[in-house]
């Protein structure tokens, strides 16, 4: 398992309830562990290249390992867990609910 981190963030974040079954646009931020989401948008190119060279992509589907508290927000694809800070998962767009 590797285990990445893209950027430290330092801002706690609400979470919300899905429903499962139905789709529900959010951040990334407002994940909860075990919780898996689509990727709909990364915020720049710089992050978006960078997100690529992890297999993380607009339209990938990725689960939320661990929400840490005043810290990041833990994702995994394919058996790679990856470390998005706060600031930067607040701004990724993903819907959930799957």
């Amino acid at each position: 398992m590797i285990f990445i981190a893209i950027q430290a963030g330092f801002c706690v974040a609400a979470h919300e309830t899905l429903v499962p079954g139905r789709d529900a646009t959010m951040t990334l931020d407002r994940m909860k562990r075990g919780q898996r989401c689509r990727i709909l948008s990364i915020p720049s190119e710089a992050v978006r290249a960078q997100a690529l060279r992890f297999g993380i992509a607009e339209g990938e589907m990725v689960t939320c390992c661990e929400v840490i508290p005043a810290g990041p927000v833990v994702i995994s694809k394919n058996r790679q867990e990856i470390a998005i800070g706060r600031r930067l998962a607040r701004q990724i767009e993903v819907e959930g609910g799957f």
